[in-house]
């Protein structure tokens, strides 16, 4: 350090100084000067220089801690880059576990009970993302979409891929919305996932304030997007909120309705594998119930269908998608698309790359199809069912076209519609992929 002294052009300046927010005029001209940036010497200084002796206290605290070299010491002694949390912080992020045990107390027998979620300290986003390590390890400055798209590996390799845990977001609703009187709701904002494959946002909720969802009585559910890829929850997962309620005249005058951030670590996707769990987040003016489910040994499924324009103009279509397992007859619902959310997709044309490239290459390239694509979680040694809803705008009848698919490792499957070709030209198609997570043998530790 003493050496970094001596080749830096250090200057002493008075502390004043480095707060002046207009530069010097001359005083002949009037233009302005010219100032060179001056650094604080005391950033460099150590503590054997004779005019900055460490005082009494600053020994103590030196002889107290470790002892540490370099950057590490300058760095714990000013606080660059960290800042301590509060007491009050730390005892607002148990707020979670008194709401859930709450909630549960007032539960009727044989409901589901609520699982506690507890909202991160300094995860709001108008107060910016700063001083904690997690900030960066999950990129949270960054809101550029993931970069890495669905079916990844979905070819047969040398390598040995596992299939690990993910996280299938089930759904997201709004519960005691009229305690203030209100009958709707308009809701806008975003809801990502950062995982640990890549922690830049995978979006299942985005809404500008133009676009806000009206959110009522009957229906109080959120109208979610397919991610672009499969979540994973490997070893931890992020879940980003940022929701606001249209109230206002502009957006500085709305309502914030839950604004952080829940981590789940592996403890929790370990014990809670494969249930469907409900977690309460508590708003100003509503609270969120979220269903979701951590999938463990799960792959990656990425479904694909054509609706022809005459289905889209006879019936309300609605896909839903059910994991079943052996021995269950029914099945778990883990996914639903209604007939506007379909009408939204296809408005935005929200598609992963692959989809967008089975599209041009395929024959049906009329703009009188609708390609549906979305992202699914589902357990390898299962078997997925994608059901076909379509109800006649008339209400005269209904048709109900299910497929059933075998979970792969790798690979693809094609049903066609057989006799309602018509209505989906080309059936369902399923491709298979894990998340890319190799299986280490001994021979790899060998080498």
């Amino acid at each position: 350090m003493a050496a970094i002294d001596r080749l830096v052009p250090v200057v002493k300046v008075d502390p004043a100084l480095l707060h002046l927010s207009v530069p010097p005029r001359c005083g002949c001209c009037g233009l302005e000067k010219k100032r060179e940036i001056q650094i604080p010497a005391w950033m460099f200084q150590l503590s054997d220089d004779d005019d900055d002796k460490p005082s009494a206290a600053e020994k103590e605290y030196e002889v107290d801690q470790e002892p540490q070299q370099g950057q590490k010491q300058l760095f714990a002694r000013y606080l660059i880059g960290s800042a301590p949390l509060t007491k009050e912080e730390a005892a607002r992020h148990l707020d979670g576990l008194r709401v859930a045990d709450k909630l549960n107390e007032e539960l009727p027998p044989g409901q589901q009970r609520y699982y506690p979620v507890c909202i991160m300290p300094r995860s709001s986003h108008k107060d910016g993302f700063y001083g904690l390590d997690w900030h960066a390890a999950y990129r949270m400055h960054e809101m550029l979409p993931t970069y890495l798209g669905c079916s990844r590996f979905t070819e047969q390799s040398q390598l040995q891929y596992k299939a690990t845990s993910m996280l299938q977001i089930r759904s997201v609703k709004f519960v005691d919305h009229l305690q203030h009187g209100r009958l709707q709701v308009l809701v806008y904002g975003f809801i990502a996932a950062r995982d640990d494959l890549e922690a830049l946002p995978n979006f299942l909720f985005n809404r500008t304030r133009e676009e806000a969802q009206e959110v009522r009585l009957y229906h109080p559910i959120l109208d979610l997007l397919s991610p672009l890829r499969g979540i994973s929850a490997f070893e931890h997962v992020l879940v980003e909120f940022d929701l606001k309620l249209k109230t206002g005249t502009c957006s500085a005058d709305d309502e914030v309705l839950v604004d952080g951030c829940i981590e789940f670590t592996q403890r929790t996707v370990s014990r809670s594998g494969d249930k469907i769990l409900r977690s309460c987040i508590q708003g100003s003016v509503c609270s969120v119930d979220m269903e979701y489910m951590f999938i463990r040994h799960s792959v990656e499924a990425t479904v694909e269908i054509y609706l022809s324009e005459l289905c889209m103009k006879r019936y309300f279509p609605k896909i839903t998608s059910y994991i079943v397992r052996e021995g269950d007859t029914h099945g778990v619902c883990i996914h639903e698309i209604g007939r506007f959310e379909l009408m939204r997709m296809q408005k935005l044309s929200i598609r992963s790359d692959q989809s967008i490239k089975s599209l041009e290459h395929s024959k049906y390239t009329s703009p009188s199809v609708h390609l549906v694509t979305f992202v699914l979680a589902v357990p390898l040694n299962a078997e997925l069912e994608v059901r076909c809803s379509l109800m006649e705008v008339e209400h005269v009848g209904n048709l109900e076209l299910p497929y059933h698919f075998q979970v792969q490792k790798y690979g693809s499957c094609v049903q066609p519609s057989g006799e309602h070709a018509e209505l989906m030209p080309s059936g369902v198609k399923v491709a298979w992929s894990t998340m890319g997570f190799r299986q280490l043998s001994a021979r790899d530790f060998l080498k």
